[in-house]
């Protein structure tokens, strides 16, 4: 058994030990929590322009999903403003032989009119904020 164990220390030794000699350490350049104090880092410049190329596709996704949900916010936003009139007008014309026709043309307007606005909007705004987050924070992995 204490064979066993003195094995084991010795393996874990040597492991550590071939990892503190080690001057090349491969990590990801994006992260930015990382310290070198005592130890000379270097990168591979394949291993960079992939990092890069990757931070590239994500920032590109990131922008794509903000631009579509200023898209739906817009057209959510441009259906409610332009319903709203006829909402309005349909609602107080009044026809003398039957009141309730102005009331049912005012509800139906408004039902075709703002549910789909509605729609756009309920997507689009999430969609702005998230692409907005994550371009901002691709960005700042750029800057490093």
């Amino acid at each position: 058994m204490n064979k066993y164990i003195a094995s084991i220390m010795l393996l874990f030794f040597s492991i550590t030990t071939k990892a503190q000699q080690s001057n090349v350490l491969d990590f990801s350049a994006s992260n930015k929590k990382i310290m070198a104090s005592k130890v000379n880092l270097t990168i591979s410049e394949t291993y960079l322009k992939k990092d890069k190329n990757d931070i590239d596709v994500i920032l590109k996704r990131a922008k794509r999903l903000k631009i579509t949900g200023l898209i739906f916010t817009s057209l959510g936003g441009a259906g409610i403003l332009t319903t709203t009139p006829f909402v309005i007008i349909y609602g107080v014309s009044d026809n003398y032989s039957n009141h309730h026709i102005g009331n049912f043309a005012a509800a139906l307007v408004g039902i075709m009119g703002y549910t789909p606005s509605t729609a756009c909007l309920i997507t689009g705004i999430p969609m702005t904020v998230v692409g907005f987050k994550k371009s901002k924070q691709q960005n700042s992995y750029k800057e490093f």
